[in-house]
């Protein structure tokens, strides 16, 4: 159901082989990210958070990226 989420964020079709794998990736890699921001204590404000995951599956650094500061 996720794989098909992101496709359609991205307007891909979720059929292809190609498009799941990167996909599943995606996923991973946001999963990761959530478990090290809780432990690391929150140090930004989940709104970043959301931001930069997002851009990062866009494949582009998103604005929130500078209010991080010393957090990133």
């Amino acid at each position: 159901m996720a794989i098909h989420a992101v496709s359609e964020i991205l307007g891909l079709a979720p059929k292809r082989p190609a498009v799941r794998l990167v996909s599943r990736a995606w996923l991973v890699a946001v999963s990761e990210a959530a478990v090290g921001w809780i432990q690391e204590g929150y140090p930004f404000p989940a709104d970043d958070m959301v931001e930069l995951l997002m851009a990062d599956l866009h494949g582009r650094p998103g604005p929130g990226v500078g209010r991080l500061g010393a957090a990133w």
